[in-house]
């Protein structure tokens, strides 16, 4: 999954108030929330009847759970319905609202109290956002999975700002980096090197056989990619970014200053050739890399080449700024339980079933080939026949930072603004860390004031 959901935290931070919602004498349901904010959304059926405990047999036979999907996991999802609808007799429905509608749809959940949704979609972002306001602990859904089998840093996505679990990953996936095996061994190496220093040590070599050594979109559309390349580099060294609660920046540390000075020198250097700097995305970019002449990018772990590019393509877990380090970005839904459902003893008996470990590793042999959440799904044999080329990878790189800190607010412009500057010389690495400091700690003072 490559597409960057970071393009909707501008809706994040959009202020629509529950006034917006009852005024002019709308119903106070998500949907009328959503008409409010200026956006459409599909609505589930009306609100259901609280529904009975279950039977001493554990059916939930008659009940009808509403699911408010992320739309990337509906195949997971159905795999886990299957497995719950088998046991109990219960079903669900699961609606996919549009990634951009989705904050206004969850939004609408806490300012209306709205009891339609039963299980909801999550992930970093979202989490953080409203986490704590809108989903139950998992601690309370009652006999919880074996959560010492999840990676700790699928599990820090799901922890809400009070520090409380509140959903857990259907799947896990971070950005991963590719390369054109050909173009290596063309300047003699058999794979690339595993810090950013020595990639970038490369650029001469490349440049001189005609290579462009790597395509990036430090400035693509919308404003993200800054900040989530940055993100990569810095997550390598273990430092926090922002503080549990969002309330305090933390990279203004010789880490931060380590991640500018990187990407100063690849800048400088021309490891990301300037010409593509401004490319649209990262699907775009790995477009250009299948054209066969870029030696090096970061791509999500489901971009495939095509053509005489398959075979010259492999995948690698990304470098790192100090040695033996690795860091991404995770690419991860989730799913969590209403505190307003009026439908919990079912929405927690369906929960549990998805997130087993036969469902789990069900979800991760499917045709979608979710990447797992579960240590033991992928140490899977089957699992690691079907991904030999990603197994490894997503275990190296479940061991480095994952993190995208994901905020209450919207601080990548900030990064855009600081990475246009440095492309066109106008700040260093130094004057780059202090403008990002000054920029996000002006953000969170707004928002802290707001």
């Amino acid at each position: 999954m490559t597409d960057l959901k970071q393009g909707a935290d501008a809706l994040l931070t959009k202020q629509v108030s529950r006034r917006q919602v009852l005024a002019g004498g709308l119903a106070a349901s998500a949907a009328a929330f959503v008409a409010a904010a200026g956006v459409k959304a599909q609505s589930p059926s009306p609100t259901p009847e609280p529904t009975p405990a279950a039977t001493g047999d554990g059916s939930f036979a008659g009940v009808m759970l509403q699911g408010f999907s992320g739309g990337y996991s509906l195949g997971a999802e159905g795999i886990g319905l299957a497995a719950w609808n088998a046991a109990t007799g219960g079903n669900a429905t699961f609606t996919n609202v549009p990634f951009t509608e989705k904050p206004a749809v969850l939004a609408a959940m806490i300012a209306t109290a709205d009891s339609n949704w039963d299980t909801v979609y999550t992930s970093d972002n979202f989490m953080a956002r409203f986490g704590a306001r809108l989903l139950t602990a998992v601690s309370d859904w009652g006999s919880i999975p074996d959560l010492d089998d999840y990676s700790p840093a699928a599990l820090s996505t799901y922890t809400a700002s009070d520090g409380v679990l509140r959903g857990l990953p259907i799947h896990y996936s971070g950005f991963l980096s590719g390369y054109n095996k050909d173009l290596f061994k063309q300047i003699g190496l058999e794979e690339p090197p595993k810090t950013w220093d020595e990639l970038i040590d490369l650029t001469p070599k490349f440049k001189e056989k005609n290579i462009i050594p790597s395509v990036q979109p430090w400035l693509g559309e919308g404003g993200i990619f800054a900040a989530f390349y940055f993100m990569q580099m810095y997550n390598s060294l273990g430092k926090p970014m922002f503080s549990d609660d969002r309330t305090q920046l933390l990279f203004n540390n010789d880490e931060g200053l380590k991640t500018f000075q990187v990407i100063e020198r690849g800048l400088k250097e021309g490891f990301w050739d300037p010409s593509y700097n401004n490319t649209k995305n990262e699907h775009d970019a790995f477009v250009i890399f299948g054209q066969g002449n870029v030696a090096f990018i970061i791509a999500g772990e489901d971009s495939v080449p095509e053509g005489d590019m398959v075979d010259k393509y492999a995948r690698m877990a990304n470098p790192g700024i100090a040695a033996g380090s690795t860091g991404t970005v995770n690419g991860s839904d989730g799913l969590g339980l209403s505190k307003f459902s009026v439908q919990q003893d079912a929405a927690k008996s369906y929960l549990l079933t998805q997130f087993s470990q036969p469902v789990c590793l069900q979800v991760a042999l499917s045709p979608d080939r979710y990447p797992p959440t579960r240590t033991s799904v992928l140490n899977d044999p089957a699992v690691q026949e079907q991904d030999a080329d990603l197994v490894p990878v997503w275990q190296v790189q479940s061991q480095g930072g994952m993190n995208r800190w994901g905020t209450p607010y919207d601080w990548n412009p900030v990064f855009d603004e600081v990475l246009a500057k440095m492309i066109s010389g106008e700040l260093d690495a130094a004057g780059a860390l202090a403008a990002a400091v000054d920029g996000v700690g002006k953000v969170i003072q707004e928002w802290l004031l707001a």
